[in-house]
């Protein structure tokens, strides 16, 4: 080409193949479109972009293999005083919110659930990092420790940390029925399985956090006759568990990790003495 030297022409072959590689990052780059359910007799939507719409965003695992994401969302205000719902939608995902329902109140935050492919789309459309869970080096040695069991049903659960990092966990939260769901039982009685003949049935409950620095130590009684029948004589044989979900220090949110501790224990009944059935 006339007028044109061989540095010019490297140049501009340079400069076309950067503007077409950017005009491709911009084309691969993920969006999210979202999408309003606005009441009526048809289930009419309002369309949006999600990054208009969403003022923060949060995306935070819900197990240890972090194959299950919680998508919590804070929206602008609403642009209906009553919404059903609303959707969020990009390259091979629809999701829907949860929870939702039509309300006049503002609006503070909305909740999905996604796999974590999904997850992963979401996060990187948002640019907001995934908060994946990892094993938080917590060391712990369980016990049960029962007393006397011809005089009471109870034992104690005793959790020691005997490990280098201060733990904190959820003590609580499965304890409003009749018995403490945290805890689980399988049991023998004379080499024969024990039938649960509790109540599992709950609705969450109270809960606290409980904290254990290096060496220190957490005890909890629960009574086995929630479960059990015990009052047959012989030797008895158990495996108890107990459910907890580690935090940070503070008792914020997210859950870094989910377990649980267990032990097995023992203990013999007798037949009452003459002077026992007698007092």
């Amino acid at each position: 080409m006339e007028g044109w030297k061989d540095g010019d022409l490297r140049w501009s072959a340079l400069l076309f193949l950067a503007l077409g590689l950017s005009a491709l990052v911009r084309a691969e780059e993920p969006t999210i479109r979202a999408l309003w359910l606005l009441p009526g007799n048809e289930q009419k939507t309002r369309e949006v972009d999600a990054k208009e719409l969403i003022q923060a965003c949060r995306i935070i695992s819900q197990d240890n293999h972090n194959s299950r994401f919680w998508i919590s969302v804070t929206p602008k205000p609403s642009p209906a005083k009553d919404f059903l719902g609303l959707i969020l939608e990009g390259d091979g995902f629809r999701l829907k919110s949860q929870g939702h329902g039509a309300t006049k109140d503002v609006l503070t935050s909305i909740s999905f659930y996604a796999d974590a492919p999904t997850a992963a789309k979401v996060a990187k459309a948002m640019s907001v990092p995934l908060e994946k869970r990892k094993h938080p080096g917590h060391r712990l040695a369980t016990r049960f420790i029962a007393g006397d069991m011809n005089k009471t049903t109870f034992v104690t659960l005793e959790i020691t940390n005997v490990g280098d990092a201060t733990v904190t966990f959820m003590d609580g939260g499965r304890n409003r029925g009749r018995r403490n769901n945290q805890f689980s039982f399988a049991g023998f009685h004379n080499g024969k399985p024990m039938p649960d003949v509790g109540d599992p049935t709950h609705f969450g409950g109270l809960a606290g956090f409980v904290t254990l620095k290096k060496g220190e130590v957490f005890t909890k009684k629960v009574d086995l006759a929630k479960w059990f029948d015990l009052s047959g004589v012989g030797y008895y044989n158990f495996t108890g568990t107990f459910y907890i979900e580690l935090m940070p220090p503070d008792g914020s949110h997210p859950i870094l990790w989910s377990d649980m501790v267990g032990a097995e224990f023992m203990f013999q009944k007798t037949r009452p003495t003459r002077e026992e059935r007698e007092f």
